[in-house]
């Protein structure tokens, strides 16, 4: 069932890439497919460019696409550059969650801190979508993707860590618009810190 998008309605960043899957073609004609992904469920739009023209991808019903490009020179990693993915808004998901809409927006964005245990910290990025989703990066553990579940102030997601697949409980807890505490507990260690809105 196609989602029913709203793209006048931005509700916040989220993280796109973009994965080479073949390449063909010789001079002056050369080809390649690609697939295009968000960490949005659905309702983003991921903008990229290939030697310099600007491309987009639209993502209405899923997270990823195969798109075909054309150009007069090779292509590869080193000339097609992400610029931005953008959450919009997905009807769907407003009208499931009732009341939770407003409270999904309120965390969606890009947040960045510092978190960790005792006298240990790390820089950690979240970037959350409209739909409570989103990845989390650090310099330990890059690009983990997340579903949270939203209750009033608070957000809850667990995930698995990379190395030996415990499982981590995050809560999130907004203490004003830009700000929110980090807590998170895995391995009989609890991890926390602040992190504002970018």
């Amino acid at each position: 069932m196609a989602a029913d998008c709203d793209f006048d309605k931005e509700v916040g960043s989220c993280t796109g890439r973009i994965k080479i899957d073949s390449t063909g073609g010789k001079k002056p004609s050369y080809a390649a497919e690609i697939t295009v992904s968000s960490s949005a469920a659905t309702s983003s739009t991921v903008e990229y460019y290939l030697d310099n023209t600007p491309h987009q991808t639209i993502l209405r019903s899923s997270n990823s696409e195969g798109e075909s490009l054309s150009s007069t020179k090779p292509i590869g990693r080193k000339n097609i550059d992400l610029d931005r993915c953008t959450a919009y808004l997905d009807r769907d998901l407003q009208s499931s969650a009732g009341g939770a809409g407003q409270e999904q927006r309120n965390f969606a964005g890009r947040w960045y801190g510092s978190v960790g245990w005792m006298l240990f910290k790390a820089g950690l990025t979240l970037d959350i979508n409209g739909s409570g989703g989103g990845v989390a990066s650090s310099a330990n553990d890059p690009d983990i993707p997340f579903q949270g579940r939203i209750s009033g102030n608070r957000m809850t997601y667990t995930y698995n860590q990379p190395i030996g697949g415990e499982p981590v409980n995050v809560t999130l807890t907004m203490k004003s618009k830009d700000i929110i505490a980090y807590a998170g507990n895995g391995s009989g260690i609890t991890m926390s810190g602040t992190l504002k809105r970018q």
